[in-house]
């Protein structure tokens, strides 16, 4: 069985053909997210940042990453108050 696959399809590509389905495509990307931060050495507001804009694009697609925004956005706003008061 062949699956025809236009060269730029990236959705055909990465979640079909690669990941299987979208809900295993979003937990293989935000883990390359965190190896990529890690790789960098990107600080936690940075990384907390990235996977957040991931969570804004993906949304369309996956509903459980509108919690998964949420909960990065409090940690990011947590982050930004605590360096506010620290000094």
């Amino acid at each position: 069985m062949t699956i025809s696959v236009n060269p730029l399809d990236l959705q055909t590509i990465f979640v079909n053909v690669f990941a299987g389905s979208i809900d295993i495509f979003a937990f293989i990307a935000i883990i390359v997210i965190a190896i990529m931060a890690a790789r960098f050495k990107m600080n936690n507001f940075m990384f907390f940042m990235m996977v957040g804009l991931f969570s804004v694009m993906m949304g369309m697609w996956i509903s459980w990453l509108y919690a998964f925004m949420i909960v990065v956005l409090g940690l990011g706003i947590f982050f930004i108050i605590a360096r506010i008061i620290k000094n």
